[in-house]
């Protein structure tokens, strides 16, 4: 419900935070929520030490707000060693 959301980002203290709903469950996919660094090149570090300590060699998805930010990042992962392609809207059928 509303009043839910209202109190989790209270309780989170994160009161930009925004509401995406899917109606599907998506039992193979596993989620987890990290507090987010201030800039944008600590958390892409971020990201990136985690994918290492935590799932290296394994193969995963990590969603990103914006197109420029899918690219950024896919980008900034494969110059740290990761295997890494940005997948979004934007990009030609070939491509995809």
């Amino acid at each position: 419900t509303d009043e839910v959301f209202k109190d989790v980002k209270k309780i989170l203290r994160m009161p930009r935070a925004r509401l995406f709903k899917n109606k599907f469950n998506r039992p193979n996919l596993f989620y987890r929520v990290l507090p987010k660094p201030d800039s944008a090149s600590d958390c892409s570090a971020a990201i990136c030490k985690w994918i290492q300590d935590n799932h290296g060699g394994e193969t995963g998805i990590v969603y990103c707000y914006s197109t420029k930010e899918c690219d950024t990042l896919a980008n900034f992962l494969r110059s740290n060693g990761i295997s890494s392609l940005p997948y979004h809207a934007q990009m030609y059928q070939g491509e995809r």
